[in-house]
This record gives structure tokens, C-alpha cells and sequence, in this order.
């Protein structure tokens, strides 16, 4: 663990930064952890202060005996927090040469006032896909949104451009869902039913309410991985495999972790068109023109 380079918390958040962010999980007792998608891996504090990624798990599967990754945030004023470990009584702390460790040991009661290493103001970011949006999904290497056709399958549309999407294309609009620990699932309003993942097969889950997605589907989760150049990958934990458009079908990767996308694979890599935003849009009819840079 380290720092980027200096940035102003005020200044816009850089859209290429990705080893920066952090997916906030629920460890229960009022914990958390902080997964990064980017690198599948939770942060973690060693027994000699030491901080560092774990070991690569999806954000879903952090196993319940780890406790070098769970954090207890403290607030301590100013607008700001100090994240404790309480099973190594130290906070985190970041040095003026941006060297990232552990503290020395301490209480969870708070932070002495001549402690600025400890304190961190959080900059909420908007996810790379927001739940409550509805979007497509658009392949720059065949030119071709994501959709979901008639046969109950995933394949591509013809050919069209990331901000040509007609307005009448409804097969190729997806609502995002939050399906828990940072991950997401897509449902078509058009065909009632979510993308879903079946070994090396892409197709449509059964007939399932957007707002009933069962907590046993684990074929219709996925994890949203940066993969440059604002776009994103689409990795099924369940399966580890990336969701796949090929010249003429959709399907799944060969067996790949989430951290280890390949800079060659163009064919799992995906640009996000907004076409409703909730909190823009009063209108979710679907134009087109609400759409955005993969962030």
C-alpha cells in the first residue's frame, strides 16, 4: 500500500484512477473492508504494521476467519475518520513520503490531536455502474451493444455506434441492480429477466422482478472490473469467467480471474451508455443522449 501522487480532495477525481478506489463491505459488528476491484484483493494490515492486499478474492467471498482486513472507521473530526483494526490496535496511517503502514498502538477512542497521518477524508465516488441507472452496454471491437433477444439469449445488435443507440432499441437496455458487495446484476425490463451466466454460456435467467433478484443466484451477479480507456469487464465470480461478444455470439471467457484481465482481450470489454439516471433524469423513457464516460 502507497499513495498517489498529490491531488487536492476538492479537485475532480481522476477518471483513469482506478487503484485509488475502494468498494466499502459490510464485515458485520460495525465493520468494513475495502476491496479494490482492479486488483481483486482486500487491504490488509500485517501483524508487524505492515500494509499490503491480500491474498485475490472476490469482494462476496472474503473468507469469515480474516481479520487482518477488517477495519473499524472512527471518526475524529474535521470531517474526518481513522481506520482502526481492532485486532491489531493500530489505525492506518499514510507518511509524508507517502509510505502507507500501521500506526503505533492505540485505543479505537479517538486520534491524538498530533496524529495528522491517521486522519483520511472519504471522497464517495459514483460506481462504475449505479444501480438505479439503466444502460447499455457497447463493444468498441465489433461496433455492437449487449442485448437480449426474443429466445430467452444474449447476443449483439448490428452494427451501430456507442452514442448512435435508437430509441426504440428496448433489447439492448438494462436496469442495474444492486446485487450486493459492490457487485451487479442486469435485468431487461423488455423480457422481464436478468443476464445470467451458465458455465461457458451467456443467456436469460427465468421470468424474476428487477426488485426480487434471489439471494441463491449467483449465475446473475457480477463484478464490475475497470479495464482502461473508460471502459469496463464484466467477471461472474461463480463461473470466473468475463462475459464475451465474439463476431457473432455472446458467451463467456475461458476460466480468468477478475484481477487478471488480459490488455489483449478486447472482446470483454465494455463502454456504459446511460440511458436513465434517476438523479438527472425525470424522464426514463430512454434517450440517448444521457450517457457518460466509464469512470
Amino acid at each position: 500500500m502507497d499513495s498517489s501522487s498529490t491531488r487536492d480532495f476538492e479537485d475532480e477525481f481522476p477518471s483513469g484512477w482506478s487503484w485509488e478506489r475502494f468498494t466499502v463491505v459490510d464485515a458485520g459488528n460495525g465493520k468494513i473492508a475495502l476491496h479494490s476491484s482492479i486488483h481483486n484483493c482486500f487491504v490488509k494490515m500485517t501483524s508487524s504494521g505492515d500494509m499490503m492486499a491480500s491474498p485475490a478474492y472476490a469482494a462476496n467471498e472474503m473468507p469469515s476467519h480474516w481479520y487482518n482486513e477488517l477495519f473499524t472507521a472512527v471518526y475524529v473530526g474535521d470531517g474526518e475518520i481513522g481506520l482502526y483494526s481492532n485486532h491489531h490496535g493500530r489505525y492506518i496511517r499514510l507518511s509524508s513520503s507517502g509510505h502507507c503502514d500501521a500506526g503505533t498502538e492505540h485505543s479505537a477512542a479517538g486520534i491524538p490531536d498530533g496524529w495528522t497521518w491517521e486522519r483520511f477524508r472519504v471522497k464517495e465516488l459514483q460506481p462504475y455502474l449505479k444501480p438505479g441507472t439503466i444502460v447499455a452496454l457497447h463493444n468498441s471491437k465489433w461496433n455492437r451493444f449487449l442485448r437480449m433477444n426474443s429466445g430467452a439469449d444474449m447476443d449483439e445488435s448490428s452494427e451501430r455506434a456507442a452514442d448512435d443507440l435508437p430509441l426504440t432499441w428496448s433489447w439492448e437496455r438494462f436496469l442495474v441492480v444492486d446485487a450486493g458487495y459492490g457487485q451487479v446484476a442486469l435485468h431487461s425490463a423488455e423480457w422481464n429477466r436478468f443476464v445470467k451466466m451458465d458455465g461457458s454460456d451467456m443467456l436469460a435467467s427465468s421470468t424474476k422482478n428487477a426488485d426480487a433478484l434471489p439471494d441463491t443466484w449467483t449465475h446473475e451477479r457480477f463484478a464490475v472490473v475497470p479495464a482502461g480507456d473508460g471502459e469496463i469487464a464484466l467477471h461472474c465470480t461463480h463461473h470466473n469467467r468475463f462475459i464475451r461478444m465474439n463476431s457473432d455470439n455472446v458467451d463467456a471467457s475461458s476460466s480468468r480471474a477478475a484481477e487478471d484481465l488480459p490488455s489483449s482481450w478486447t472482446h470483454e470489454r465494455f463502454r456504459i451508455v446511460v440511458t436513465y439516471d434517476p438523479d438527472t433524469s425525470s424522464d426514463s423513457s430512454g434517450d440517448s443522449s444521457w450517457s457518460f464516460q466509464a469512470r
